[in-house]
């Protein structure tokens, strides 16, 4: 003990009872006096400022999303110098939901809610270990938990043709359409698909992107196509359908069947004698198909044509002239309604027919004939 002071010191190793305390009887005198008093000075050695607790088990664990409630996921272990030592184990932030639970005194840390990595992915919880025998100070560690990604989600569709796509018919391969697209919580690469139509007349990218394939479309051979699209993460499959309506291009002329028509007149039918009835097919629809006939030449007025119909009627008699062959060649012309308007030509001919109907002539009024007797 300092005379002046009074500080008392340790000089040195304190010998302690099994209650790690001792007493010293210390004195104070007056110099001047001599009076005197004595107290007891009790000390107990802190144990605690000297003596930790410390983690030995790893601070990282990975669990999957998909294990159940109870899974073990790591045993938390703290040592210390004191062999007298009890670890007592307790989480003591980091884990708000309480989605982990962890054995005071065997340390081990299960799951005591779902995991769900799209929620969250990983968890920070500090872990303290507190000696229940008091022979040391506590310790805390932090564990990080993170939570592996399962595929336990499908994809979901975020982005679709509003009603159906309309295009016409003369698009060429491989234009573009229209674009699907899909989201996974899993994050898992996705793959899209056409289940119902070979990718020859349509196509789909890996970003959703629908095309036209090689061979293009054709309004007369389909107005319309249902595709049944499918998107893949591999696990789950998510389907939905897309209509492409194929709007009808005037890209096809009318066709006359036969192609030549042979008729045979005779020269004294009378006006509106029905000579022939054409007839021309036109594979386009609506306005594109319509069609009207004109005469391209009418034997100097001789004919005329229903342009509807097609009927082409006589007008006037065709005489028949001997010194000439007396055939004819009309062309006529069928024109569809599209635009630009298509059209196609037909040969009708005819043959005008000789009809006895004029008496025999002579060439001059009377004959003189000399004969010899």
């Amino acid at each position: 003990v300092d005379a002046g002071s009074g500080t008392l010191r340790a000089v040195r190793d304190l010998t302690l009872t099994a209650s790690n305390r001792v007493q010293v009887l210390c004195r104070a005198v007056n110099a001047a006096t001599g009076a005197s008093a004595t107290t007891t000075v009790q000390l107990q050695r802190d144990l605690l400022q000297h003596t930790f607790l410390y983690f030995i088990s790893p601070p990282l664990a990975l669990v999957p999303e998909t294990a159940g409630t109870g899974t073990l996921v790591l045993t938390a272990v703290a040592k210390s110098a004191f062999k007298q030592s009890q670890p007592r184990y307790s989480i003591i932030s980091g884990n708000s939901q309480h989605v982990f639970v962890i054995d005071r005194q065997s340390g081990q840390i299960r799951t005591r809610l779902p995991l769900d990595f799209e929620g969250t992915s990983s968890y920070t919880i500090s872990v303290m270990a507190e000696d229940a025998a008091n022979f040391s100070r506590p310790a805390i560690a932090a564990v990080q938990i993170d939570v592996g990604n399962a595929n336990d989600n499908p994809p979901v569709w975020h982005l679709l043709p509003q009603g159906a796509v309309v295009i016409p018919e003369n698009w060429p391969p491989h234009t573009y359409l229209t674009t699907v697209q899909a989201t996974d919580r899993d994050m898992s690469p996705l793959y899209y698909g056409i289940a119902n139509q070979p990718a020859t007349l349509f196509d789909i990218s890996q970003k959703g992107e629908i095309k036209l394939g090689s061979l293009g479309v054709d309004y007369e051979t389909s107005a319309s196509y249902l595709l049944n699209v499918t998107c893949s993460d591999g696990v789950k499959t998510i389907y939905t359908t897309v209509v492409i309506r194929i709007s009808d291009v005037n890209d096809n002329a009318p066709v006359f069947f036969p192609k030549k028509l042979s008729k045979v007149v005779a020269e004294n039918e009378q006006p509106g004698l029905l000579v022939a009835t054409v007839r021309a097919t036109d594979a386009d629809s609506g306005a594109n198909s319509r069609i009207s006939y004109v005469l391209l030449n009418d034997i100097n007025g001789s004919l005329a044509i229903n342009g509807t119909s097609g009927e082409v009627r006589l007008l006037h008699t065709i005489p028949f002239q001997r010194q000439h062959a007396n055939k004819y060649f009309v062309t006529v012309l069928a024109r569809d309604m599209g635009k630009p308007s298509l059209n196609s030509t037909l040969i009708l001919m005819l043959d005008i027919l000789d009809v006895n109907d004029h008496s025999p002539v002579f060439s001059q009024a009377s004959y003189v004939f000399n004969i010899s007797e």
